[in-house]
């Protein structure tokens, strides 16, 4: 991040990049929440899915609060990771007890390993922004190249797309076994 922003913007905008890493691993408990927030408002329970949506809010607002005075404009990107985390906690809560929700093992297992590798590309790029660069970049790959073959393999054998890619990690030596 920090070289992008110097190189789409200007050397000015540096606490930009920090407050982008932060919301990137953000971005993971993010994408969780919205999977598994909106069969509240499918199930017409949009009362509790308002009620969700507030919380972050609340969340994101007391800790940006809490943290500027400590952190600076850094804190956005600390608050909006906090905020995401504890309102992906009480989404899982809710969800548990109003729509009898539980995770299933390659789900908990994808966000752990997802979340290990954000928060250590994180750690990298703060210490060595250019190390990071070049990690994330082969981090995001191997992360990608991993999930695209766990979706062909539940997706199972079929359609044309698929089987191209199927054929791709054949190819590879890495053959996709259907259950």
């Amino acid at each position: 991040a920090p070289w992008l922003i110097t190189l789409l913007y200007s050397k000015d905008f540096d606490q930009a990049a920090t407050i982008v890493q932060w919301q990137s691993v953000g971005n993971l408990f993010k994408l969780a929440s919205w999977s598994i927030g909106f069969s509240f408002t499918a199930a017409g329970m949009s009362g509790v899915f308002l009620f969700l949506q507030i919380s972050f809010n609340i969340l994101f607002f007391a800790g940006f609060w809490l943290a500027f005075p400590v952190f600076g404009l850094e804190a956005v990107g600390i608050s909006y990771l906090f905020a995401f985390a504890l309102h992906f906690v009480i989404l899982n809560i809710f969800v548990r007890r109003l729509r009898y929700f539980k995770w299933q093992r390659l789900s908990v297992y994808l966000i752990a390993s997802y979340l290990f590798l954000s928060i250590g590309m994180l750690a990298i790029s703060s210490i060595s922004p250019v190390t990071g660069a070049y990690v994330s970049l082969v981090g995001s790959t191997l992360a990608g190249v991993i999930g695209l073959r766990i979706v062909l393999k539940k997706l199972g054998p079929g359609g044309k797309l698929p089987n191209k890619l199927s054929h791709m990690f054949e190819t590879l030596g890495w053959p996709i076994k259907h259950d």
